[in-house]
């Protein structure tokens, strides 16, 4: 059994853009590139709860086909620190700023 990614996904993706334009558009980029690309996605679990994802497409070209491999890393921890990071670096700053003066 089968599924299309699009019955995974949120209606909409987080930057506003629907997950179904969003996805034949990434579609059309991978089919005019001859490279791997990347990009992230916002899927949802079997409970609906969202979660990110980064998504490599990588093409294989084989004899008159071109095939497309999918490798798609679940990244909501990487999310969960890299905001961490974010706002430490906000504290930081108001701090230095506290101390300083200077931002």
């Amino acid at each position: 059994m089968t599924t299309h990614t699009l019955n995974w996904s949120p209606e909409i993706q987080p930057d506003g853009i629907p997950s179904r334009e969003k996805f034949f558009d990434i579609i059309e980029e991978v089919k005019q590139s001859l490279h791997p690309r990347t990009y992230e996605w916002t899927y949802k679990d079997a409970e609906g709860k969202s979660f990110d994802c980064e998504i490599t497409y990588v093409p294989i070209f084989l004899e008159q086909r071109t095939l497309t491999m999918l490798i798609i890393n679940d990244i909501t921890g990487r999310k969960r620190q890299e905001n961490i990071i974010r706002q430490q670096v906000v504290d930081l700053n108001r701090q230095n700023q506290q101390l300083t003066g200077y931002s």
